[in-house]
């Protein structure tokens, strides 16, 4: 069924006992069956876990060296894929090092690649690396993953990666200016319907009724 390989492979991250769990829990439960001569899929929202699933992540994460860890950490910590940029800026080595060590990831299922660069594909995973860096530690890397991402070319990159980060570092103003900044490049580029997911956020995130206003106008 489409799009049920990626999901098994980002849920399986490596390991095949992992999957051969996943495909016997989605038939067990009746999401997959074989029906008609082919094999049929209901709509995925998450893929079944075992606890011995994460026991492995759990432990092949805290077997990471620091440039793997913090790789991972930043990456978690965005909204959004994870920018070479941005991972280059945090992590404590780069260039060919950086690239070595993120196919590594990728291999292990630790990251994916996606458009814009990096993400964790696990739930649990990316729980594990922001747990790792504790209340203060989230803050103080939010602050400085906001300080890089303002650099971002991209306006609309630039707003998407920044709003998040400017909200978990306590500058609520900052992450209102950048959704609505979002949203403007959004509708103005014809991409409404992608806005409109933003839009919720935005009136979660606003604090004054002229923000929920505009966000109002937008839905």
């Amino acid at each position: 069924p489409a799009g049920l390989l990626e999901k098994l492979q980002e849920h399986a991250q490596g390991k095949p006992k992992a999957l051969r769990e996943a495909l016997k829990a989605l038939v067990d439960q009746g999401t997959l069956r074989f029906q008609g001569g082919r094999w049929i899929c209901d709509p995925l929202i998450r893929l079944p876990r075992s606890r011995e699933h994460d026991q492995w992540l759990l432990s092949r994460f805290e077997k990471l060296d620091e440039v793997a860890k913090t790789a991972v950490q930043a990456s978690a910590l965005s909204s959004q894929p994870a920018p070479l940029e941005l991972l280059e800026a945090v992590c404590p080595a780069g260039g060919a090092r950086l690239l070595g060590t993120l196919r590594d990831l990728v291999g292990a299922g630790m990251l994916v690649r996606r458009e814009w660069g990096w993400a964790v594909p696990s739930e649990f995973l990316a729980k594990l690396a922001l747990d790792s860096l504790g209340p203060d530690g989230r803050r103080k890397f939010h602050r400085q993953l906001l300080r890089i991402v303002e650099k971002a070319r991209d306006p609309l990159q630039r707003s998407l990666l920044s709003w998040p980060h400017a909200l978990e570092a306590g500058d609520v103003a900052r992450a209102v200016e950048e959704l609505e900044s979002a949203i403007a490049l959004l509708v103005k580029s014809g991409q409404e319907a992608s806005s409109i997911e933003l839009c919720r956020k935005l009136l979660k995130v606003a604090g004054n009724d002229h923000a929920k206003a505009r966000a109002q106008c937008h839905l």
